[in-house]
């Protein structure tokens, strides 16, 4: 007899983001990144380098893809062994002087941004598959000199999907000349009917929203 047999993802797409920077008075951030994949999002990541003849040659790669970030040194940790996360170290400079001056404007989402919504069609017909239950976190903290402001935060944002089926999270902070940033998306499961299509739709377009976010610092008077 034969019947179809459902294989059910084990794992999620786990991606998780660390900036930890520190702005100096000449306008030029420094500091560090360190992007943590995990489950499937490991997987993806490991087969990308497998594609190159060298891992110097990957991260010549990276570096020609990310030219923005001025990369004094990368390292990758625990590729050949698939028990545990992939991890990137990155020690990072940009901005070229231009975070300076009486005010200016900084975006925390340095990387990794959506750069479209996905769902773009009014009505959905059919169900919407993932593969697999999806996760994306972003934690930065930025130090900045104490002759500088940030003039205003945007709103917290805290947005569930129905049926336990995902979040998203957006909280920022700022004390003490420190700004830190929280940003949280799942998608709890693989699979979402033609009905949830505009739950999933909306929560998108607050994801975007969110990353398009630019800080306007000044100078103290």
């Amino acid at each position: 007899e034969s019947y179809w047999f459902d294989i059910k993802p084990t794992d999620k797409e786990k991606t998780t983001t660390v900036l930890t920077l520190q702005l100096s008075d000449d306008g030029i951030i420094k500091g560090s990144i360190q992007y943590l994949y995990a489950g499937y999002k490991a997987v993806s990541q490991r087969k990308k380098i497998y594609k190159f003849s060298s891992v110097e040659e990957f991260i010549g790669d990276f570096k020609n893809k990310n030219q923005d970030l001025n990369i004094s040194d990368f390292k990758i940790e625990n590729l050949d062994d698939i028990s545990k996360p992939l991890i990137f170290k990155l020690d990072v400079e940009f901005g070229d002087g231009i975070y300076g001056g009486d005010h200016f404007l900084f975006n925390p989402f340095i990387t990794d941004q959506w750069q479209r919504n996905p769902f773009k069609s009014a009505e959905r017909l059919y169900p919407v598959d993932f593969g697999a239950p999806l996760e994306e976190i972003m934690i930065l903290t930025l130090d900045y000199p104490a002759g500088y402001e940030v003039d205003g935060l945007p709103n917290k944002v805290g947005l569930s999907l129905p049926q336990g089926g995902g979040r998203f999270i957006f909280d920022i902070q700022n004390s003490m000349n420190k700004l830190s940033v929280n940003n949280s998306l799942l998608i709890a499961k693989p699979v979402f009917t033609s009905q949830e299509y505009h739950y999933l739709k909306e929560i998108f377009n607050n994801v975007l929203a969110v990353q398009q976010t630019e800080l306007v610092f000044k100078k103290k008077k």
